[in-house]
């Protein structure tokens, strides 16, 4: 994704709001060696008005781990 593109209008939100959470899951996959399907994002709104992003495997039905801020904004920037 473009940053100009973006501040243009060049896409929709809904087209980036969808490629920024791809970008978590294939991260989150390659991290934890398995596929990208096998991988969901969960985001979770907190009662001070913060979210939570978190890595969800569909194999163990288990969370992988709550991504941290800092590690998302790399992954959304690269």
């Amino acid at each position: 994704m473009n940053l100009v593109s973006l501040l243009t209008g060049g896409n929709d939100y809904t087209a980036i709001v969808k490629e920024f959470i791809n970008k978590v899951i294939v991260h989150e996959a390659k991290k934890f060696r398995c596929k990208r399907e096998d991988v969901k994002i969960i985001i979770h709104p907190e009662a001070d008005d913060n979210v939570t992003i978190a890595s969800w495997s569909n194999i163990t039905k288990q969370t992988l781990r709550i991504i941290p801020d800092k590690e998302v904004q790399e992954i959304l920037t690269k």
